[in-house]
Order: structure tokens, then sequence, then C-alpha cells
């Protein structure tokens, strides 16, 4: 019984068509893995926490979606234009972890919690928001430059298998 391996032409489309099934799965896994900090910064009201994910976590997930839509074009300046794509990542990375530092602002007024106003919080989240955006803006190019080089080989595969097709079968030219 021979064993059949899958084409990386059938593995493209299982990776990149996951991108919302890992975008939503690290999205709940964020949200559980951090609410417990969330409920003791919000002095164990439950409600508070609510309110925070809905200010903050909400938002970034739509930025996280509305950064993939400017990245999707620029994708193929990770060959090309590498240090714009850098520099890129990082002014979107720091816009995106300003707006969360103004939201902790606003919910730390609006809420007068006095956590919310300690400066080693602020900072402590602002250096976590620069974090998640970065980290997912390499996994973003990470997976666009893994997709590229599979179709790549694929695209490389078939050149040879028609190369070889037409040395066997030299009456169909």
């Amino acid at each position: 019984m021979s064993r059949q391996f899958p084409t990386s032409s059938s593995v493209i489309p299982r990776v990149a068509g996951s991108f919302w099934c890992w975008q939503l799965a690290g999205w709940a896994a964020l949200l559980v893995g951090t609410f417990p900090f969330k409920l003791y910064f919000a002095q164990y009201e439950w409600r508070l926490v609510v309110i925070l994910t809905l200010l903050r976590d909400l938002p970034a997930f739509f930025y996280m979606l509305w950064m993939r839509r400017i990245y999707r074009p620029r994708a193929a300046w990770m060959e090309e234009r590498l240090r714009d794509l850098i520099l890129l990542i990082i002014a979107l990375t720091l816009l995106g972890a300003g707006a969360d530092f103004f939201a902790i602002r606003l919910v730390g007024a609006v809420t007068n919690i006095p956590q919310m106003e300690n400066g080693h919080y602020l900072l402590m989240t602002l250096a976590y928001r620069i974090l998640l955006f970065g980290i997912w803006s390499l996994l973003y190019f990470g997976l666009k430059a893994i997709i590229s080089r599979q179709r790549q080989a694929e695209a490389l595969r078939e050149a040879e298998m028609q190369m070889l097709r037409a040395q066997i079968n030299p009456h169909f030219f």
C-alpha cells in the first residue's frame, strides 16, 4: 500500500485559510490568559473587566485587522524594501500601543481605579501592547514568507514535471 503525502499545493490553502482560525484562537487565549490580571487590577469587579475588555481588547483586535489590510499589499517588500517594511511595522506597532495607552488612561479616569493610574502599570501595559502588535506583525510576515516559498517550490516542481513529461512524450509538441 503506497502512502501519499500531501503536495505543497494542498498544504498552502490550509495554511493561508487558517489565518482566521489562528487569529481567533490567539485572541481567545489572550483574553483567557489576561483575565486574572484584569480581575486583579479591577479590584475583582468582573463588570469592570468586561468594560476593560470591550474598551481595550476589542479595538486592539480590529486594529490588527486594519494592520493586515495595510500589510497585505506590502508583503512583497520583504525582499525588495525590507527597511521600509521594518519602519512600517515599528510605526504601526507604536501607533497601536499609544492608542491603547490613551484608552487605559481614559478607563482609569472614568473608573477611578488607583492601579490604573500607577506609572508601573501603565508602562507595563504599554510594553505589553508593543510586544503584542510587534509579534503579531512578525508572525504575519513570517507566515507570508512560508507561503511564498511553498508556492515557489511548487511552481519549480511543476515546471520540472512538465519538462520530464515533454521528454517522455516528445510527439505531443
